[in-house]
């Protein structure tokens, strides 16, 4: 059994990846509709994401967990089983596709992956 730790940032970020693992395993279950094609078009400046009511009446300084999600892959319990060190994992995602940026669960923005300074940092693209 696997013990729920007392971290309140831990305990966050499970039940992100859970929330998240729920949203994979529907995705992974529904059938694939083809995307319509876009037409290009100008894109409309913005400065900053919309903000909601709920976020105007919280203190600047509340922690929240960011997380930027790269990619997900179901495996079976045996695979999970299996895996070995320095074993690779592959993925159906090229490096340079956009990451997920997922905060309290839900996914607020689309983001390249970028390098500053030596460290790994991600560039939004798109607010959702």
């Amino acid at each position: 059994m696997v013990k729920k730790t007392d971290d309140p940032y831990l305990s966050e970020l499970e039940s992100s990846m859970e929330e998240l693992d729920k949203e994979f395993l529907e995705e992974a279950t529904s059938v694939d509709i083809p995307e319509e094609p876009t037409v290009p078009s100008t894109p409309k400046a913005k400065t900053h994401a919309p903000v909601s009511k709920e976020a105007l009446t919280l203190s600047p300084d509340v922690p929240i967990s960011l997380v930027a999600v790269m990619a997900r892959k179901a495996i079976t319990m045996k695979d999970l089983l299996n895996l070995q060190l320095g074993q690779v994992v592959e993925f159906d995602k090229s490096p340079t596709d956009a990451v997920d940026v997922v905060v309290g669960g839900k996914v607020i923005a689309k983001a390249e992956l970028v390098q500053v300074e030596g460290k790994l940092g991600i560039r939004i693209l798109k607010v959702i």
